[in-house]
């Protein structure tokens, strides 16, 4: 409420302006996405609720080159060591094939 009423607040622990608020509006990242011609690679938890998991969907389908992967059972923040360990190890094959690309 605060941040929405044009105050600096806390969001779990991050600091967040009020500009954050007041410029959200504006950003249309679908609409960004849809213009990246570069290798676009996605790794998100399934049991986000902080960013939703229809969200690394929708940006899969609106980028040119993309690949999705989902941490099954994974939460906003991988807080499991074999949730991060699937981060990484997808992270790592995702630059790899990029430098393939």
């Amino acid at each position: 409420k605060q941040g929405l009423e044009g105050h600096d607040t806390s969001i779990d622990g991050d600091e967040v302006g009020k500009e954050f608020f007041e410029n959200i509006i504006n950003i249309r990242p679908l609409d960004i996405i849809k213009e990246i011609d570069i290798p676009v690679r996605i790794v998100h938890g399934s049991e986000d609720v902080d960013v939703l998991p229809i969200n690394g969907w929708f940006y899969n389908h609106y980028a040119k080159n993309s690949k999705l992967h989902y941490v099954e059972w994974a939460g906003h923040t991988y807080d499991n060591v074999e949730y991060q360990k699937e981060l990484f190890e997808t992270s790592i094959e995702y630059l790899e094939d990029m430098r393939k690309e």
